[in-house]
């Protein structure tokens, strides 16, 4: 039996909540076209999420783009956009303007 297993017996045995921990994982696998120096950033935002991650840190993680400039980004396979993006000056209707 594992610890969770035996935290959850515990639990039950005193009646008491059990909080379950972690989510379900998965792997993704992404193909990223773009110039060297915005996959470097990319890479260092991704460093950065990942650190947090594992000193169980929680916090903002900012990331300017310049879409119409050397920041275009290519991935395979193509994303959706899941909600909307906040974004600051002028912006699509999927953008919400903040600021």
């Amino acid at each position: 039996m594992n610890l969770a297993g035996a935290i959850e017996m515990s639990a039950a045995a005193h009646k008491l909540p059990v909080r379950k921990t972690g989510m379900e994982q998965e792997t993704r696998t992404y193909q990223f076209t773009a110039s060297t120096e915005f996959l470097n950033r990319i890479e260092n935002m991704l460093a950065q999420i990942q650190g947090m991650g594992d000193i169980g840190h929680s916090g903002t993680v900012g990331f300017d783009v310049d879409g119409d400039g050397s920041d275009r980004l290519k991935v395979s396979p193509k994303l959706k956009m899941r909600g909307k993006i906040k974004t600051h000056g002028t912006y699509p209707q999927q953008y919400e303007k903040v600021g």
